[in-house]
């Protein structure tokens, strides 16, 4: 999971801030960090089987 760290480095650091969960405090921490104005993406799980219940199943097994 994202934090104080890995915001420090992405905001110090890197081009772009990509988070993994929608924690409003992982953006203010990588504008603190010297991420204000760069690029931010979000990551959105999706599980897709032809048969709901492995779908369903797949989803809980790979995602939080």
């Amino acid at each position: 999971m994202s934090g104080h760290d890995s915001c420090r480095l992405a905001g110090e650091k890197g081009d772009i801030m990509i988070a993994t969960g929608p924690l409003p405090e992982l953006g203010e921490m990588f504008d603190e960090f010297g991420g204000s104005g760069k690029p931010r993406v979000g990551q959105i799980a999706v599980a897709y089987d032809t048969d709901w219940d492995r779908a369903v199943e797949r989803a809980h097994d790979q995602f939080r």
